[in-house]
């Protein structure tokens, strides 16, 4: 069982644009003027880094109306046995995503085992790896509690796959945290974690301790995406963490010599979809696994 993939999917950002719907749960997220040449010239950032470090990935077409469709994590998690999981979004304009084309992408090398979009009638979300950190080596997945991380739905999604479910609550700046992936990664080395943002954070730290060392994120840090890196791994078999440059500018010099111990840090810079989509490097990697 591995934690990381060697074969990421992307979605283009022909569409990408500030998501109003989405805007009210996420403090990350900026209405400011941008140019769209921008956003291309930092997808094509993206793309460039993974090129560069021989990492395999598809780019998806983006769904009409769908602003926030560069993030695909946030519907679909696939799985080492061939299948996939589809969820429960919050933003009508989200629930688009799940596009034909897209299902049918999916649908060449997985099959579906768990659909959870049915909750959507019912007011109930849970959005994939933004709100779950798996740890697939352990089966624990790591969740922080908000209108668009629901822990009912969460333990039922836990049961289906077999894994023990781990939930918190998370605040920043007085708000619950809309995703647990901007303020949580996990690799097979170790967690990235701000516990500054946790209340109560007992529980948590006695669980992750068991199986990994802690870099201990700030809250400071995680507004500028220091939490939202992802360990991947190209077709050498090697394995990077991807972090955007404002996430890896804001660690200091002690936390990036604990990364390259384990890790080549590949950083990718993305400063206005990150301020106007409120989602950075992470958010743009749907794992397949």
């Amino acid at each position: 069982m591995d934690q990381s993939a060697n074969k990421l999917a992307l979605v283009e950002p022909s569409n990408f644009n500030f998501n109003i719907e989405t805007f009210k749960s996420n403090i990350f997220q900026n209405d400011i003027q941008f140019n769209k040449q921008k956003i291309f010239e930092e997808f094509d950032n993206l793309i460039n880094a993974l090129d560069k470090n021989k990492i395999s990935f598809n780019i998806l077409k983006s769904p009409k109306n769908s602003p926030d469709s560069i993030y695909p994590n946030n519907w679909v998690i696939t799985f080492e046995d061939g299948t996939y999981d589809l969820f429960s979004m919050q933003s009508t304009n989200r629930r688009l995503e799940r596009s034909k084309s897209n299902i049918n992408f999916l649908n060449k090398n997985y099959s579906l085992k768990n659909n959870l979009t049915e909750y959507e009638s019912k007011n109930i979300f849970l959005e994939g790896t933004g709100s779950l950190i798996l740890d697939r080596v352990n089966k624990t997945a790591y969740m922080a509690e908000s209108n668009r991380s629901n822990v009912s739905l969460a333990s039922k999604w836990a049961q289906l796959r077999g894994y023990d479910l781990v939930h918190f609550k998370s605040y920043i700046d007085k708000k619950p945290t809309y995703h647990t992936n901007v303020l949580m990664f996990i690799t097979d080395k170790f967690a990235g974690i701000c516990f500054d943002s946790i209340p109560d954070s007992s529980y948590l730290l006695s669980k992750i301790k068991k199986t990994h060392r802690v870099l201990n994120l700030s809250i400071k840090q995680v507004k500028n995406f220091s939490g939202n890196a992802l360990v991947v791994r190209n077709i050498s078999n090697e394995s990077k963490l991807l972090i955007s440059s404002s996430g890896l500018k804001a660690l200091d010099l002690i936390q990036i010599k604990f990364i390259e111990k384990y890790y080549d840090i590949v950083e990718i810079n993305i400063p206005t979809i990150e301020k106007i989509g409120g989602g950075s490097v992470r958010c743009m990697l749907l794992e397949l696994f």
